[in-house]
């Protein structure tokens, strides 16, 4: 269970129904609480039914009909539209709604920083330059201590993924058996 999350029970199959308590604990990366309102903003904009939003795919997000907030600011409810085995994927809000609300903000907002997070780390910087993302232990996470200070994360062609594999640099590396055919 994603740790933001305090329960998640199906209610009903017909419609497939979902009923969402969330960690009252969990906050993004600036403090701000996980809300109910996060997630259908991002419903909201990852459907496909507004337009402005460039989305690179709806999918399963297309599929729910509705997102219903509670009372409880950490309680909502998802609907689909269909029985779906993939629903777990789309009941947590993967943005927080000052970014998803604004078809603006959600397209352009973060194209030179990291969007806000809501995990064990935060990206502390980003190096366009070597292609590397650098994140730190997040101070405001509310689950168990992460065993790692941190991450670092490269980009790097097929034929240097595998150098660095060779010489230790790298645990395991996706190779596209088209690139060595």
């Amino acid at each position: 269970m994603v740790s933001g999350l305090s329960s998640v029970k199906v209610t009903d199959e017909s419609p497939l129904t979902i009923q969402v308590k969330l960690n009252p604990k969990a906050v993004w990366g600036d403090g701000t609480p996980i809300t109910s309102k996060d997630m259908v903003a991002f419903w909201k904009a990852q459907n496909g039914k507004n337009q402005d939003f460039a989305v690179s795919s709806t999918a399963g997000y297309e599929d729910i009909s509705d997102v219903k907030a509670d009372e409880d600011p950490y309680s909502y409810e998802v609907v689909f539209s269909g029985t779906t085995a993939e629903w777990p994927l789309y009941v947590y809000p993967r943005l927080p709604a000052k970014v998803t609300k604004s078809a603006k903000t959600f397209n352009s907002g973060f194209t030179k920083t990291a969007p806000p997070s809501n995990g064990p780390f935060l990206v502390r910087s980003i190096n366009t330059a070597t292609g590397t993302v650098t994140e730190k232990r997040n101070p405001r996470w509310w689950g168990a201590k992460p065993k790692l200070s941190s991450v670092v994360w490269r980009t790097a062609t097929p034929d240097l993924q595998a150098n660095a594999y060779s010489v230790d640099e790298l645990d395991a590396i996706n190779v596209d058996p088209k690139t060595y055919a």
